[in-house]
Parts: structure tokens; sequence; C-alpha cells
């Protein structure tokens, strides 16, 4: 019976070795209305089947084709900004030069303008002056160059001019022809910028978790499970103690530390270099002090959702696939232009896959004689040990 037994670990070894397992889960999400941007939430239970990096996601259709997405942190604030068109109270030419008079209305700070010129290939030079009442002007910026330009999807184009910062009411911009035809300067615009604020968190609470305490000597050992491995983001714990504490406490996962904290009241609320697991525990270092009575703890993960443009009617999901690349989606360099509240989808359905993994034909060979390799080492060692029985 033994030998049999042997013999049938062998085999698994010999099979463990040509055949792997890998998990995938898809997510179904809810219909899309319209076609336009749209918002995942990354819920507790979602973040629970994801690593940390988010790498491991992808965002499918119906073709099994993927859609391009951006990862936005909430509860922050952005800077929104726009082209503003500025009035021009005067535009005047001649031979020799050429005025456009900008009016201010507001006495905002400017920096810079951009003018909207007919397409031309003609270089100017040009000075800025700023004035508060039309009669005396003070000099801004001089030589500033104006080359022509040909857009090739317009008759016109722009060209964007800086200079220090200033909030005259009016600016008048003289462009010197020198005998030449003025520039068609048609419009002229400021960057406008407004701070826009998430008015949400940028945390969420997981469900409840469950926890026992120990203590032992000069430490105090919280074990902490949670009902799955939900991504921890911060850590809010409740305890009981006599005035004027001031511990350190260290969270690990396994026995990886994840990070510390320290205790100075009964209750304590701290950011932590995100992790996730079901299970952790915290170390607290009580020295030659009293035990703390820990009364309560709450985990909190990211405030975070996947931003995607999306066609009415079309049915999407998530792939979460382990052990994958970080995507690479040129979207993510405009996630500041797409508004903070977007419409949301939300997961109907969570489905678990197995699938075999095969080795590519040109390992097949190497791993064969590795597999037979190991083997050959299991089946002597447990010769040897058989024969050593029997004698």
């Amino acid at each position: 019976m033994k030998l049999n037994k042997h013999i049938f670990y062998s085999i698994f070894a010999f099979i463990i070795c040509f055949a792997a397992n890998a998990q995938k889960t898809i997510v179904s999400l809810s219909k899309v209305d319209t076609t336009g941007f749209y918002a995942i939430r990354i819920t507790p239970k979602l973040s629970s089947y994801f690593e940390n990096e988010m790498n491991d996601i992808r965002l499918l259709n119906e073709k099994n084709e993927q859609i391009p997405f951006a990862i936005r942190q909430k509860g922050g604030s952005k800077n929104n900004t726009s082209f503003k068109s500025l009035s021009i109270a005067e535009n005047s030419s001649d031979s020799n030069t050429s005025t456009i008079i900008i009016k201010n209305t507001d006495k905002q700070n400017v920096s810079s303008f951009h003018l909207q010129i007919k397409n031309n290939n003609v270089g100017r030079i040009a000075q800025l002056t700023g004035s508060n009442d039309l009669k005396q002007w003070f000099a801004i910026a001089e030589n500033i160059v104006l080359t022509g330009k040909i857009s090739k999807d317009s008759t016109t184009y722009h060209q964007a001019i800086s200079f220090p910062d200033n909030n005259y009411l009016y600016f008048k911009l003289t462009i010197l022809n020198g005998n030449k035809n003025a520039l068609s300067i048609e419009k002229i615009f400021t960057d406008s910028i407004a701070t826009i604020k998430d008015n949400e968190t940028s945390f969420i609470e997981n469900p409840s978790c469950k926890f026992t305490q120990k203590d032992s000597g000069k430490y105090s050992i919280i074990y902490v499970s949670q009902q799955e491995a939900y991504h921890v983001f911060a850590l809010q714990l409740k305890c009981i103690y006599s005035p004027y504490v001031d511990r350190i406490a260290e969270v690990f996962v396994g026995n990886k530390l994840a990070g510390n904290f320290s205790i100075k009241q009964d209750n304590v609320f701290t950011f932590l270099p995100e992790f996730e697991a079901e299970k952790f525990y915290i170390k607290i270092n009580d020295g030659d002090n009293q035990a703390l009575k820990i009364t309560a703890i709450n985990t909190f993960q990211r405030n975070t959702e996947i931003v995607a443009h999306l066609s009415k009617d079309g049915n999407y999901h998530l792939q979460i696939k382990k052990g994958t690349d970080v995507p690479n989606y040129e979207l993510a360099k405009y996630i500041d232009s797409i508004p903070l509240n977007l419409p949301s989808l939300t997961a109907t359905s969570f489905q678990t896959i197995t699938e075999n993994i095969v080795p590519a034909k040109s390992n097949n060979k190497i791993l064969m004689w590795l597999a037979i390799g190991v083997v050959i080492v299991v089946l002597g060692a447990l010769t040897f040990k058989l024969t050593k029985e029997a004698a």
C-alpha cells in the first residue's frame, strides 16, 4: 500500500509539471443607456478580485475587444482649463503697425493670450503694453515673435504668446508690419482656470470585520479577519486606555510588514500603504505598560472608479486575471478633461472561470526532461527508503 501511495505521488508530481490552472473572473455590468463617458465604481467586493495596482483588469465589449479606460481617485479636486474669449476694443492696421486693444473686463490675472490668426506664411515682431485708463500705457513684453503657420484642417491657427502676470483693464498688442500688409487676427482668447472640487470622500468603508486580541509579554496582537480580501488604504482603531498613551503599532500581512502607525488617543484613524488581505494582524508595542483594550476596528479602501467612453446599448464586462501587465491606454492622459460626475455602471454578476494553461510547444521537451528528472529523484529517494525499511 505504501508503494502504491508513493507511486501515486510521483505520478502527480510528473503531471503537475505539465498542467497548471489559472483563474479569471468575469464581472457583468449594467446596460449603457446613451453613448458617452461612464464610471464603474470599485466596490469592496469588486476590489477583492484584483491586485492593488489594478493591472489585472480589462474592460471588454460583447466581442471581447478591449475598451480603453482610465482609473480615477475620487475625493480630490482638479483644475479645469478652458479658453475664454476676450473683448477686442480696437483692431486697426496700416502699413507700419497693427494695433489691437484687448479689454480685460474682470481684471483677472492674465499671463498669456491665444491669437486666432488667418493662415499665413510670414513673420512679425510685436510688443505688449497695459493700461487702466487707455491714456497711460506701461511696458509688459517686447520682441514678441509671431510666426506664420498653415493649418491643414482649418483656415485659421492659434498662436500663444506668454508674458509676466498682469491684471490691467486694457492690453495693447502692437505689431510691426514694416510697410507690409497686416496679419488678419480674428479673435483673442486667454486661459480660464477653474478649480473644481469633488465633494466625495477619498475613501469608503469596507464591510465590518472581526478581530481577536491576545496580550503577551510586552506586546498585544490583534488578529483581524475581513469577509473578503478587501483592499485596505486606511484603518480606524478604537480603544480604552489610561491617559497619556504613546505607542507604536505595526500592521502585518503574513510575515510581511504592511505599515505602522502611532496610538496617542482612543480613536485612531490612519492611512497606510495600500494592501489587500482577508486576514492580517496588528502588533502593538506595549513596553512595560498595561495592554490597551481594543473595542472596534474598521478598514477603508480608496474611493476609486474606472472611467471609459461607452456606446449606447453595448454589453460590457470586466475581466480580471491576475498576472497580466498594466494596460497602456492614452485616455489616462486626458482624465482631467473628463467631468467629475458621471453616470455609473454597477456590477450585476461575478463568475470565476478556471482555465488550463498548456505550455508552449517549444518548451515541451525541456519541461518533459525536467519532469522526468524530478520523478527519477523522487522514485530514487522512495526506493532507498523502502529498501532501508525492508532491511
